[in-house]
């Protein structure tokens, strides 16, 4: 399903969803609202699971081992309104605090991980490890976004591109919680009623080093819904449905960018491709204070990615070659604002 397939299909669900819509409902101007020097707390919880398939191309027949994995992450997410300009645009930085992990895998049980995000360091099972490179590109370095009362992502600060993410492991759950991060709450232009519905549709950003040739555009395309007004905890907010979907039938030839593990690579051609991601999440958003309450979300990816090259253990070179596929997994996220004090 390429491009113009998925705005179709979102366009087809968002008629079906939106057949009828109230019109004689109260109305409201749904806006974030940016203070300078704002600061404040999210509590993530992401729990993921699917099968992982690897297969080593360097064999004929290729060796096949399929895993069901599973991840339960917890962490903090903290995020500063740095700048406000004349139009309401907020510049808003985004850390994460130290994450605890609990993967689990057959034959190896349980393993316990820790990742402190702010200074690189981590544990698994209680002893030091070093850090994957993909996650370490980002330790201690905020991603800032600038967005409009809208929505509206107008520019984007990120640490780390896409190659990085391959080569740490872009099947780790931690990528696709995210990209669901990344989805942004878009808007209408005008005030909206309870059963309205809107969609908008956009290019994923992929960045390259400079001088590598350009990829082609991912689209994602996002269908929303105001349900109506909910009681949160004693806060009156507006309850939004989302509907998502980006799918890439092809391959992308990725950049190598550095290393990627532990022993050198030696003229590694990174692939990626077919990926489809769809999600479904409801938000409840604080319209009188402008701002997200809560988030619970819901993605399910199909993803394979390839690594071809040579690689060197102990002075002996080695030809790599393993396609790693996942199927059907699912990862659901929730997300709350801590309460202030």
């Amino acid at each position: 399903m390429g491009r113009a397939s998925v705005v179709l299909v979102v366009a087809v669900v968002a008629v079906v969803l939106c057949a009828e819509v109230a019109t004689a409902a109260p109305t409201v101007l749904l806006r974030h609202q940016w203070h300078e020097g704002d600061a404040f707390t999210w509590l993530v919880d992401v729990d993921a699971a699917g099968e992982v398939i690897t297969r080593n191309l360097t064999q004929d027949p290729p060796a096949r081992t399929a895993l069901d994995v599973s991840v339960l992450i917890t962490m903090p997410q903290y995020q500063t309104v740095e700048a406000v300009d004349a139009d309401g645009n907020g510049t808003v930085a985004t850390e994460i605090g130290t994450i605890e992990m609990d993967v689990t895998m057959p034959l190896m049980g349980t393993q316990h991980i820790t990742l402190d995000m702010t200074n690189g360091q981590m544990t698994v099972a209680g002893q030091d490890q070093a850090m994957p490179e993909a996650l370490g590109a980002f330790a201690g370095k905020p991603f800032r976004a600038t967005i409009s009362p809208r929505g509206e992502v107008l520019k984007s600060e990120l640490p780390f591109d896409l190659a990085d993410i391959l080569g740490g492991g872009a099947t780790s759950p931690l990528q696709a919680f995210k990209t669901l991060q990344q989805q942004p709450l878009v808007f209408p232009e005008q005030e909206i009623a309870p059963g309205y519905c809107w969609t908008q549709t956009r290019d994923v950003p992929v960045e390259v080093p400079e001088g590598a040739p350009e990829l082609p555009a991912v689209e994602q395309a996002f269908i929303y819904r105001l349900v109506g007004f909910e009681d949160l905890g004693g806060v009156e907010c507006a309850r939004i449905e989302m509907l998502s979907v980006m799918d890439l039938p092809g391959v992308l030839e990725l950049p190598m960018v550095g290393p990627t593990m532990a022993a050198p690579l030696q003229d590694a051609s990174p692939r990626m491709g077919p990926i489809y991601l769809s999600s479904v999440a409801t938000i409840w958003f604080d319209n009188a204070a402008g701002r997200v309450e809560k988030m619970e979300a819901s993605m399910l990816m199909d993803m394979t990615q390839e690594l071809e090259g040579s690689i060197t253990v102990q002075d002996q070179q080695h030809d790599l070659h393993v396609q790693t596929q996942m199927s059907g997994f699912e990862v659901k996220v929730s997300v709350l604002r801590a309460a202030e004090g």
